[in-house]
């Protein structure tokens, strides 16, 4: 390579990485269809649009008459209870959590006429009236029980037995949850390697 290429290579590269940093295109801040969503229905303001579809696609599972009484297992500080209770004024929603701390929170921050909190571990024996649910939430629960017992299943499914006697006969149950394979078996999860884009030349 002559002398003179080496050269207007090496301008050209100090060019490049010596030019003023460009501003990339800035994207407004309120998404317009969400903002007018919030502006429509006020009691959701402040919520993240993935609290409200979660709690949408939830109750979507759930058929019940007005009057049901729901309980949201493991309602952590009740962003997701509150949403359900705001989507559907018709029912009475009971938002439980292990937690004192996000009962406490729950209670300060996410109130409705038909929402109310209680602090029970509904894995361990509690004061819950059996047989006065309709409807049963937990979502993304049951896993956080089975570590807490050192991973014993056995825990999992008194937890579950128990959940089954608060309902009514006709009750029902939404789960949500990582699956557990039999004994000896596995799940083999393939993650891809993360894809480059070829340099432009």
């Amino acid at each position: 390579m002559s002398i003179v290429k080496a050269s207007i290579l090496r301008d050209r590269h100090k060019d490049i990485f010596s030019a003023p940093e460009q501003k990339a295109e800035t994207v407004p801040h309120k998404d317009t269809t969400l903002h007018k969503y919030y502006d429509k229905r006020p009691l959701f303001k402040g919520l993240p649009s993935a609290c409200i579809r979660n709690a949408w696609f939830t109750m979507a599972h759930l058929i019940l008459e007005p009057g049901a009484i729901i309980a949201d297992i493991g309602c952590h500080d009740g962003q997701r209870t509150y949403a359900m209770a705001a989507l559907h004024p018709e029912y009475e929603f009971i938002g439980i959590d292990y937690n004192k701390r996000y009962i406490n929170q729950a209670e300060k921050h996410y109130s409705l006429p038909n929402l109310s909190y209680v602090h029970a571990d509904v894995s361990e024996e509690t004061d819950l009236a059996e047989g006065v649910l309709d409807a049963v939430v937990i979502s993304y629960t049951l896993h956080e029980i089975y570590s807490r017992a050192k991973h014993d299943e056995r825990k999992v499914l008194s937890t579950l037995e128990s959940l089954f006697k608060l309902l009514k006969t006709d009750g029902q149950i939404f789960l949500q949850d990582y699956a557990m394979p039999p004994p000896h078996e596995y799940v083999i999860l393939e993650i891809p390697e993360k894809q480059t884009q070829p340099s432009g030349t």
